[in-house]
């Protein structure tokens, strides 16, 4: 077999690596280096369907390697980095232990670490929709051109880029709190509930987004004409705007999940403009 046949199933064994390599930064608490390995991880799922298009390279065992780095990178990574993440949201909760506003009955402090010891593996619905949404994309051939529901690593860039933005943020509430000590410390412990609840919630509705029949165009073009690709060239004067905006404020990472939200919404509202039968080439 010629050596180009091997191009595209190199470049997912690549994103496959990624996504182990993103695990173990994880694990150790090094957030920031888990998201760059599973941004590198999208960028080799792009190379190696671009490869096999240019190249005749496609074929059935490819497709199935596909998705499975993609439950690897797109599913099993991100969900371990958001249970790291609500761990980590967790953990500001002993550092209020003599907060006054901390509940007297022992009752209500069980309750509360009783939860921060559970609510972290809501985080694995990701790789669990994930699966679910990859096995329904590889045996519906209406995907090629468009997608039926968030991609995987849409998704997953959600997660990771949300991660990246919360994080330093965690990081520096925590390190405030030590500074201070008990003394100076007057926060609410119900603040963590809070963020844990708001993280668990955001977790579930994104990624359940995979699984919606809702049409979502693809970012593959068959030609450049503006008719054709309207959306397309809207989408991505959108997200240089957000870009743009994110860049102004130093927050460029925030751009990340709120380039994946305004996708689903203009999905949503090109789908109204389309007859039912209509497929966006």
């Amino acid at each position: 077999m010629a050596i180009k046949k091997h191009i595209p199933n190199t470049l997912t064994s690549l994103n496959i690596l990624c996504g182990c390599i993103s695990l173990v930064f994880a694990s150790n608490g090094q957030i920031d280096w888990a998201v760059y390995l599973i941004f590198i991880a999208v960028l080799f799922d792009f190379l190696d369907g671009l490869a096999a298009r240019s190249l005749s390279a496609q074929s059935e065992f490819g497709k199935q390697l596909d998705s499975l780095a993609d439950m690897v990178s797109f599913g099993v990574a991100p969900g371990f980095l958001a249970y790291n993440l609500m761990i980590s949201i967790t953990e500001i909760r002993p550092l209020l232990s003599f907060s006054p506003f901390l509940p007297e009955d022992i009752q209500s402090y069980v309750e509360m670490s009783f939860m921060d010891d559970l609510f972290p593996f809501v985080a694995f619905v990701i790789p669990i929709f994930t699966a679910l949404r990859l096995a329904k994309f590889n045996i519906d051939s209406t995907q090629s051109v468009e997608f039926k529901g968030l991609a995987s690593p849409g998704n997953a860039l959600f997660i990771a880029g949300s991660s990246l933005y919360i994080q330093p943020k965690i990081e520096g509430m925590t390190k405030t709190l030590l500074r201070l000590g008990a003394d100076g410390n007057s926060m609410d412990p119900g603040i963590v509930t809070i963020f844990l609840i708001g993280a668990g919630l955001t977790v579930v509705i994104v990624s359940s987004m995979m699984l919606f029949s809702v049409r979502m165009f693809s970012f593959k073009f068959s030609n450049l004409s503006w008719r054709e690709n309207v959306v397309r060239y809207l989408f991505l004067l959108i997200c240089l705007t957000v870009i743009s905006f994110a860049l102004l404020f130093k927050n460029l990472f925030a751009a990340l999940p709120i380039i994946i939200l305004l996708y689903i919404g203009l999905s949503m509202i090109n789908n109204l403009f389309r007859k039912k039968d209509e497929v966006q080439s």
